[in-house]
């Protein structure tokens, strides 16, 4: 009888257990979407910052002549 209890207890503290790290799976690949989701929007500001100095530089050729 004791044993069964015991069994039954370690069942449920295994049970609890994956319930405790599938929990930690789901948080841990939200966060790596938020961070993917963050990384392409740091992606694109250095790609429109990139195309501004491409401007400015090209602005300033032209404006005063220099680099010529």
């Amino acid at each position: 009888m004791v044993s069964i209890i015991i069994k039954g207890a370690l069942w449920l503290a295994v049970i609890g257990s994956m319930y405790y790290m599938s929990d930690q799976i789901v948080q841990l690949e939200n966060r790596v979407e938020a961070l993917e989701a963050h990384n392409i929007i740091i992606d694109r500001n250095i790609e429109i910052l990139r195309e501004a100095m491409h401007f400015l530089i090209k602005l300033i050729k032209e404006k005063l002549n220099l680099f010529a």
